[in-house]
């Protein structure tokens, strides 16, 4: 890593080159690999933004071509720290790019394994989903980002909104282009090899990699093996990424389990999630490794994963603690969904809405997007279909109301659909079922 004085002083200016302003540095933010990065202003008056300054082995002139063609490249989505412009200054050699400054309040993925942010399991698949989509827009415009890893994903711990940082590395789909391959850990094993270039595909490993660690709070191939190596270098992380990788809850294989002791975040937080969700990293580290381009998970799996993880979310009714709904936990006999990962008290089964192949959550307070009657698009994750809410004279009792813009038709039995306009609400009740348009919910109470 570059350890020599800043290569920029405070107060200096540069030209950007896209519009020719004048940007004029102000402190520095941190350094990486390739380059340091420094707070701008703007001569203009606009918003501060954030330059990347290359050091001089990195300044090539690849680099310079790569970049020129990012600038010029729409971003993919709003969540992409975007190069805005090539970058020089007068009398230094070199040259840097500009792009959005990241707002305060968003926290790293190294943030979240030391506790210094904590989101909830809401926000967290929030972000899952929000990193899907954007590495989807990504990756249909033709282009791949060549080194997903921890240190360039940032989420907002209140919302799960993502920024995506370090976009100069992006190239076009499997051209072997970019002048990074990745970081290690993250790295496709066919990658580590040298049997391929980056690409979408090989994307979709560093992302699993990722939702490992933010959901885990693990490696997947750091089990015990990797507890038996003394010294983790390049040598052993190829043996334990590349030649032999061996995901630490492989059905089929338990010679790589995590320890006690050693590992205990995977071991607590691995039965806390549904099936479909460990089933998903499962295959993407066992199909995903033995065949990248048919076994590995997509960004669309990915976004439905995490649109589905988040419908699943239950409270413990004793210490709030969030948990998750899953078929294979349920015990009708206690009228319970499992044991509350945190204080232990037995869950009661909530009342819940399938929605086709889905299972929605139907808690107080409980909003309702219209990812959950299917549609795939990214407004509809953000589109309010309905919310939970007390009934008005009966205790205990809950209500869906209407908060879209169109007359739901809802039908008890063989009774006659009843209207419920924008605005109105529907008592839940067993076998009530709901007509949302094309999509019908059917509601279940408890153990029913």
């Amino acid at each position: 890593m570059h350890t020599d004085a800043n290569m920029l002083a405070p107060a200096q200016q540069l030209q950007a080159i896209r519009d020719a302003s004048t940007l004029v540095v102000e402190d520095l933010l941190g350094s990486g690999t390739q380059g340091e990065v420094y707070r701008v202003s703007r001569a203009d008056g606009k918003p501060d933004m954030a330059l990347k300054w290359y050091y001089p082995h990195t300044a090539t002139d690849a680099q310079r071509s790569a970049l020129a063609a990012i600038v010029e490249a729409n971003p993919p989505s709003s969540s992409f720290l975007w190069p805005y412009s090539l970058v020089t200054a007068e009398g230094v050699n070199g040259f840097g790019y500009v792009m959005p400054l990241r707002p305060a309040g968003f926290g790293s993925i190294p943030d979240l394994l030391s506790r210094r942010i904590e989101p909830t399991f809401r926000v967290l698949a929030t972000a899952g989903y929000n990193m899907a989509h954007s590495f989807r827009m990504l990756h249909a415009a033709g282009l791949c980002y060549c080194d997903i890893s921890m240190s360039n994903i940032f989420l907002d711990p209140n919302t799960g909104a993502v920024l995506i940082a370090d976009n100069d590395n992006v190239t076009t789909d499997g051209t072997g282009k970019s002048s990074i391959s990745g970081t290690l850990p993250f790295m496709a094993p066919e990658l580590i090899r040298g049997e391929t270039v980056p690409s979408a595909v090989t994307d979709m490993h560093s992302f699993g990699v990722l939702v490992s660690y933010m959901f885990l709070l693990q490696h997947p191939f750091e089990g015990a093996r990797e507890a038996d190596i003394h010294c983790l270098d390049d040598v052993a992380m190829r043996h334990l990424y590349a030649e032999q990788p061996l995901f630490i809850f492989d059905p089929h294989n338990s010679a790589n389990r995590p320890l006690p002791g050693y590992h205990d975040n995977a071991i607590a937080f691995w039965p806390v999630y549904p099936r479909f969700f460990r089933e998903s990293l499962t295959r993407t580290f066992t199909e995903g490794v033995r065949d990248p381009a048919h076994g590995r998970v997509r960004e669309i799996e990915w976004a439905h994963v995490f649109q589905c993880l988040i419908d699943a979310i239950v409270h413990c009714p004793a210490c709030h603690r969030e948990s998750f709904y899953c078929t294979d936990k349920l015990d009708p006999q206690t009228g319970s969904v499992g044991v509350c990962w945190g204080c232990k008290d037995r869950i009661s089964i909530p009342c819940r809405m399938r929605v086709e192949d889905r299972i929605v959550m139907l808690e107080r307070d409980t909003v309702i997007h219209e990812h959950s009657l299917g549609d795939p698009s990214e407004t509809a994750f953000e589109r309010i279909l309905g919310r939970v809410v007390p009934h008005p004279s009966l205790s205990g009792a809950l209500g869906l109301r209407n908060e879209s813009r169109f007359t739901w038709i809802v039908r008890r039995g063989a009774a006659q659909g009843t209207p419920v306009g924008p605005g109105k609400a529907v008592m839940l009740e067993q076998d009530l079922v709901i007509e949302f348009g094309p999509a019908i919910g059917r509601v279940r109470m408890g153990s029913q």
